[in-house]
């Protein structure tokens, strides 16, 4: 499986981010492939919006378009969405493992910094 590149979390995160988005992401990857108009999102907002949404997906890597005569029909790419998964999962592992490490403050020191104004 490949791994995702520095700017791609940060694409899919933004991707996903937005409700349209994330709707219109589970309904593709729920049916496998649809055409873009036959989204149930389209009945939501104008198919420019539309447009603009799967182009966003599409370029987070979450989507894939295949032209189908005058019809676009966009699949999911659910492998991204499982790196996507491992990289956050990594993160969050790091994140545990760095507060684990980090020694605590004791109740005095914590009321040094608080009264001379810095943070911790």
């Amino acid at each position: 499986m490949a791994t995702l590149s520095e700017k791609q979390p940060t694409q899919i995160a933004k991707a996903l981010s937005n409700r349209i988005r994330l709707r219109t992401y589970a309904e593709i990857a729920r049916r496998q492939q649809v055409n873009a108009g036959e989204l149930e999102v389209c009945n939501l907002v104008s198919r420019a919006t539309v447009s603009h949404h799967l182009r966003v997906l599409t370029q987070a890597g979450l989507v894939s378009s295949v032209r189908n005569g005058q019809h676009v029909v966009y699949r999911a790419i659910p492998e991204r969405l499982v790196e996507y998964g491992l990289y956050l999962s990594a993160l969050a592992n790091r994140s545990v493992v760095s507060e684990k490490r980090r020694p605590r403050s004791t109740r005095s020191e914590q009321d040094k910094v608080l009264r001379s104004g810095r943070s911790t």
